[in-house]
């Protein structure tokens, strides 16, 4: 009996050992479950937040330069990549517009950031859940979701950063290719008035300047006189368009008659020009009596002397 008994204890001990070490086994299996378990979780979170990421980059590449596109196709990605999709909202402020979700309905369960543009807040985006959940790192939220909500906002500053200064190199731009036309065309302008100068320059010397230093050559010392004070008046009036203007506009005036009208308008009566040119007064006459005709004065009672100083300082 006594030999039965030892060994019906020693079977009850190696079956207590046997509940033990199954126990610890046991332990060990639920802490690898839900360390398993923990980590699926994670996983498939991560998957989701990578998801979120890509699909932000996918909607601004095919959104291009239009904010409200993107703000509208990111928004509608946020809700999916939180731990409750179910009960999940989005709304993405930018300056006074709001783009939400369909379902979306604001409370006190959220998770914010701010979007920077330039170093200035100038939106936010926002998570919301529409009950109470268990707490976590931030409330009901995880730290992952936070850190995930912050690269949301920071992409979007980034997406709107570029966009803007974009469009503003883009408006620059245009506007320096208008500066450039209208400083184009000043050139051009400027490049006509020196040619136009040039031109009247040429007319003045030939018309005027060259035929008087060849009547110098024949005339006494008062006639030379006086053409010399008719000579220096004329440089000083060299690149003046008064020749331009009564040999080249439809009048079509010959040298002599221009070497007259320049005497006429500079006060000489016909009796000096005539002993200057070494032509009769009558001679005289019949030029002022064409170069009138010429003008269209003929049959008025227009001074030519006038008329002649009026379109010199026109």
């Amino acid at each position: 009996m006594k030999t039965n008994r030892k060994e019906l204890v020693k079977e009850n001990q190696e079956f207590l050992q046997k509940i033990d070490r199954l126990k610890s086994e046991n332990d060990i299996l639920l802490r690898d479950n839900l360390e398993k378990t923990r980590i699926e979780l994670a996983l498939r979170e991560r998957v989701k937040e990578l998801s979120c990421l890509y699909g932000i980059a996918e909607v601004i590449d095919r959104a291009g330069e239009s904010v409200d596109e993107i703000l509208e196709g990111i928004v509608e990605l946020i809700p999916p990549s939180w731990q409750y999709p179910e009960i999940a909202c989005a709304e993405i402020t930018l300056n006074s517009k709001a783009f939400t979700t369909a379902d979306f309905k604001s409370n006190q369960w959220k998770q914010s950031c701010d979007i920077i543009v330039s170093n200035i807040k100038v939106g936010s985006v926002t998570v919301y859940y529409k009950e109470e959940k268990q707490e976590f790192d931030e409330g009901p939220f995880l730290k992952e979701e936070r850190q995930l909500i912050d690269a949301i906002a920071e992409r979007l500053g980034r997406a709107i950063e570029r966009i803007k200064t974009g469009k503003q190199l883009e408006k620059e731009k245009k506007s320096l290719e208008k500066m450039n036309f209208a400083l184009q065309e000043v050139v051009s302008t400027v490049q006509v008035e020196k040619n136009k100068i040039a031109k009247t320059i040429g007319a003045n010397l030939e018309k005027l300047i060259i035929p008087m230093i060849h009547d110098l050559k024949n005339q006494n010392q008062t006639e030379s006189h006086i053409s010399l004070g008719i000579l220096e008046q004329n440089l000083k009036e060299i690149a003046s368009p008064f020749i331009d203007k009564i040999s080249n506009e439809m009048i079509r005036l010959t040298p002599v008659e221009i070497q007259i009208c320049n005497f006429i308008k500079n006060g000489f009566m016909s009796k000096d020009i005539s002993r200057i040119r070494h032509i009769s007064p009558a001679t005289v006459s019949r030029h002022r009596e064409r170069i009138r005709k010429k003008l269209g004065i003929s049959n008025s009672k227009i001074n030519l002397a006038t008329y002649l100083k009026k379109i010199s300082s026109e």
